[in-house]
């Protein structure tokens, strides 16, 4: 895949590209509401796009060792004994493989949510975005990528990406997001989007939160029952390093 100008790390894993259609009842297995409907393929594609694929999009070294961060946070990193495993290939039962979901909230073109699945073995992984034209051509790239004539993706990470959901919806008209890891991008965000994210968050049953905000500014948005677990330097395709905020849920006492 094309993740832009730079990548800052050496990465490994499955990189032969997939895409899938998506029946009612698995939308309904991946936690989408019965509302929002499966996100078709445009027939024509903005190419023309102000978002520049050279800026706002972290690297592929970035998103990979974040993945491998969230990997290896075990019991001794939380004192309320809150623990994240991602099970190794072929190594995660039924039970392991359904407490792992992923969802990106804003998720543009797709690369996090694909990347989550071909990297991080979550049982589902979702993406939202609210741009039209993005969440079009995400589609269109998952669809790409699955065709084997292109062959790019092997067999094996052909079906992982299967089952990757692409929605083109608004956020913030949802419930909850009970997925175990809730990833966005959120520096773009405004303060009335933040608010109304911290109601629905607060309605919802996560494990961990990767936030590009600081912990003060969603208790002041009125987060709560999350702490702040450690960060991590994320890196921008166009050179900015920014800082990714891990929180995790509070356990009942």
């Amino acid at each position: 895949m094309d993740w832009g100008l730079t990548s800052d790390w050496c990465v490994t894993g499955p990189r032969n590209r997939v895409p899938v259609q998506h029946t009612k009842a698995s939308y309904a297995s991946a936690n989408i509401p019965k509302s929002v409907s499966s996100l078709k393929s445009a027939s024509t594609i903005e190419t023309d796009n102000s978002a520049s694929e050279g800026y706002g999009e972290m690297t592929e070294g970035s998103i990979e060792r974040l993945f491998c961060f969230l990997a290896h946070i075990d019991q001794k990193d939380s004192s309320d004994s809150f623990t994240v495993s991602t099970p190794q290939k072929n190594t995660a039962t039924q039970s392991e493989s359904q407490m792992n979901t992923f969802i990106d909230i804003g998720s543009g073109y797709g690369k996090v949510v694909f990347h989550a699945k071909l990297g991080g073995k979550y049982s589902h992984s979702v993406g939202i975005e609210y741009v039209k034209s993005r969440a079009s051509l995400a589609g269109s790239i998952r669809d790409e990528l699955l065709l084997e004539r292109n062959n790019l993706l092997g067999p094996s990470a052909r079906e992982l990406l299967r089952s990757c959901v692409l929605v083109h919806a608004d956020a913030t008209k949802w419930k909850c997001f009970n997925y175990s890891h809730i990833y966005m991008y959120d520096r773009v965000f405004n303060e009335k989007t933040l608010s109304v994210l911290a109601k629905i968050l607060n309605r919802s049953s996560f494990k961990v939160l990767v936030t590009y905000r600081r912990f003060e500014e969603w208790c002041r948005q009125g987060l709560k029952d999350v702490k702040l677990l450690s960060s991590i330097t994320m890196r921008t395709t166009g050179g900015q390093n920014f800082k990714a905020y891990i929180f995790c849920r509070k356990l009942p006492e």
